[in-house]
């Protein structure tokens, strides 16, 4: 059961382009948490907004070493399978061309974002993931569990047929 348990509704995950429908999914699911004895409060995380900001400035970095790495990035401390990577490479190098456009993207503007700016972008995205983790770990320290939406929005319907590389971007 979930009587006692403490719930906190992120109040920034539920403003800013969050659709009608998704909000009223989150209060429908925080009244049947209250009906069960859960003690549900609202809770303000102002970094939160943040997130798919810094996620992305992460993203965009760490996704281009993984694939100059061919798969081991840094920070790993992990077993490398030695044979696996060695075909990643052979792979990256004879077919980069069949890279898709969001991976060549993410490669060029690292590559830009890194020549221009030095990284400065990678050096700030990092620390405000450090802070929004902070500000996560308070929330959680007032309550057992945090309930946000997944997305902001509700599934939007499957492209009938091939999309373009714009498309696809967009």
């Amino acid at each position: 059961g979930v009587a006692g348990l403490r719930v906190g509704i992120v109040e920034e995950a539920l403003g800013g382009d969050c659709e009608p429908a998704v909000v009223e999914g989150i209060e429908s699911a925080a009244a049947a948490l209250r009906e069960a004895g859960a003690i549900v409060e609202r809770v303000s995380v102002p970094l939160w907004t943040a997130g798919f900001p810094v996620w992305l400035g992460l993203l965009v970095n760490g996704w281009p070493q993984m694939l100059r790495s061919h798969g081991i990035s840094s920070g790993h401390f992990g077993y490398v399978d030695v044979g696996r990577v060695h075909t990643a490479g052979l792979v990256r190098q004879a077919e980069s061309h069949l890279l898709p456009s969001t991976a060549k993207l993410a490669l060029l503007v690292s590559s830009w974002l890194h020549e221009r700016y030095q990284a400065v972008p990678l050096a700030r995205a990092q620390n405000q993931r450090i802070a929004l983790q902070r500000a996560l770990d308070a929330a959680l320290g007032r309550f057992d569990l945090l309930l946000t939406p997944t997305t902001p929005h509700t599934a939007v319907r499957l492209p009938e047929g091939r999309m373009t590389e714009e498309e696809a971007i967009a």
